[in-house]
């Protein structure tokens, strides 16, 4: 059988967010056998130099802001994206974002390349109307990613869950070096937030609860917030509310650190209280639970999905009173702190291992280019 071509079309130029992330681990866990990948950036920078590393043949082209100033720039990158397509033999145009849906609809019935939108975020969009009438198909990282679409489009739909790098993300093999290494404290109780530090990822509902704790006498974990900030607006409301907490020696804020699965091992816990429609899954419970540490995540679209089964702990949305609850129970019940943290580990090898993800991806590929798609 001949090999399918994939061009996997990134709107970012950084690996700094999960969907960029996610791409990388997929490609570097492709069966070469059946998969070429390619990749489109919008820039030269860090994801070109990765995909370089994978191996993979490298386009760059400039990106555009959807707006109407810049739409012959839109139709004019469309049309070399369709003359690369054709140079390269592309089946299958894979794209991480939504973004570039738009351009990619100037040139679908110009190309016989089929394209797949990876829904990543559940929340609707006010482009979903024109958007979801593009692709060929669509992959869900979580079933709520599907309420994007109408019935018509569920019939192209397949729930293919985050792969997580299992022999990276993993339990620590000695902690106290580890937190030795990262200079953190070796005896404390440390909670772990990490992504991109905005508001709807309920960074001031983190900060709260431990202004809770801290109120009720209650001992309160060390907490890192681990990510780099929407703007400076969102890390100056966080700032502010550790302060009036009293709770600066609590916390350390750091930006977004390559070694990300060390900080993860360090930790005992990984909190997630995300506002609804803010993410789609939350790659970081994953990454976390194959570490095996404890995941606290809100009860919202895509992140209940992730900790199913009590292999987590979900608290309602907003609400610091019942995050606060969540981490007492964990820093003074052991043995329900390991029963959690057991389940979670378990089912990240089970469900989130890259190998499955990429073998079920793999599947998908072959499946549309079997049919007619849309």
């Amino acid at each position: 059988m001949r090999k399918i071509n994939v061009l996997y079309v990134s709107n970012y130029d950084h690996l700094r967010m999960g969907g960029q992330r996610s791409m990388m681990t997929l490609i570097q866990h492709l069966n070469r056998d059946l998969v070429v990948p390619h990749v489109l950036a919008p820039k030269e920078a860090e994801l070109s130099a990765k995909a370089r590393e994978l191996g993979c043949k490298v386009h760059i082209l400039p990106k555009h802001g959807i707006k109407p100033k810049n739409f012959v720039k839109i139709r004019r990158r469309a049309f070399r994206i369709n003359e690369l397509c054709n140079e390269n033999d592309i089946d299958i145009m894979h794209m991480d974002h939504d973004r570039d849906l738009i351009t990619c609809g100037f040139i679908k019935n110009k190309t016989k390349a089929k394209i797949i939108w990876h829904i990543r975020v559940a929340g609707a969009r006010p482009m979903d109307f024109i958007n979801r009438k593009i692709p060929h198909a669509f992959i869900g990282i979580s079933r709520d990613t599907a309420q994007r679409l109408t019935d018509r489009e569920m019939d192209y739909f397949k729930v293919i869950y985050n792969g997580v790098d299992t022999a990276l993300f993993k339990p620590a093999e000695d902690k106290k070096e580890l937190r030795k290494k990262l200079n953190l404290p070796i005896n404390n109780f440390i909670l772990l937030f990490a992504g991109q530090i905005k508001i709807e990822k309920g960074i001031i509902d983190i900060a709260e609860a431990l202004g809770k704790m801290n109120s009720q006498d209650k001992k309160t974990p060390f907490v890192l917030f681990v990510g780099k900030p929407r703007n400076d607006e969102h890390i100056s409301l966080l700032k502010n509310k550790i302060s009036e907490h009293g709770l600066n020696d609590r916390v350390k804020i750091l930006p977004q650190q390559n070694n990300i699965h060390e900080w993860m091992q360090a930790a005992d816990a990984l909190a997630l209280p995300s506002h609804d429609g803010a993410e789609g899954m939350g790659r970081v419970l994953q990454e976390a639970m194959a570490c095996g540490i404890a995941a606290i995540g809100s009860d919202t679209m895509g992140v209940r999905e992730a900790i199913e089964d009590n292999s987590g702990i979900l608290v309602p949305e907003k609400n610091p009173v019942e995050l606060a609850d969540a981490l007492i129970r964990l820093m003074e019940d052991n043995q329900y702190y390991r029963r959690i943290a057991d389940a979670g580990y378990n089912r990240a090898m089970k469900l989130y291992d890259v190998r499955v993800h990429a073998q079920n991806i793999m599947d998908y590929y072959q499946e549309i280019l079997g049919t007619d798609g849309k």
